[in-house]
């Protein structure tokens, strides 16, 4: 399939035309959804048990980092962001650089990029 999408490379399976497929897919994740209802000023769209859960992921900062029409993936933070990685994950904090997903630092060899990742979009996570 990546042939097909990416016609007349000679290596048509790469990171970047990864990046570009899952970017081409994720574009047409929008469906509608009672949140976006909610958006559009509809107030009863949300149950008060969502509206409650909204309320939460405002007032504790969520929307700062999920954002946008895809709530997420706009950006990339630090892993452990709101909470401890090594205690969120369950990890044992051995040695930070080995057998473990380091983030960008796998690309960039950069220690500031050490378990740095694109903040997940939320839409349609259900």
């Amino acid at each position: 399939m990546f042939e097909k999408a990416f016609p007349g490379e000679a290596e048509p399976v790469t990171a970047e035309n990864w990046s570009k497929a899952i970017g081409a897919y994720e574009r047409v994740l929008l469906t509608p959804a009672p949140f976006d209802r909610y958006l559009g000023g509809d107030t009863s769209a949300l149950s008060p048990q969502a509206k409650q859960g909204l309320d939460k992921f405002m007032s504790v900062g969520c929307a700062g980092c999920h954002s946008g029409v895809t709530v997420g993936g706009q950006m990339y933070q630090k892993f452990g962001l709101t909470q401890d990685y090594w205690t969120l994950t369950g990890s044992v904090e051995i040695d930070l650089f080995k057998g473990r997903d380091k983030g960008r630092f796998q690309d960039t060899k950069s220690d500031a990029d050490a378990f740095i990742f694109k903040v997940q979009q939320l839409r349609n996570v259900a």
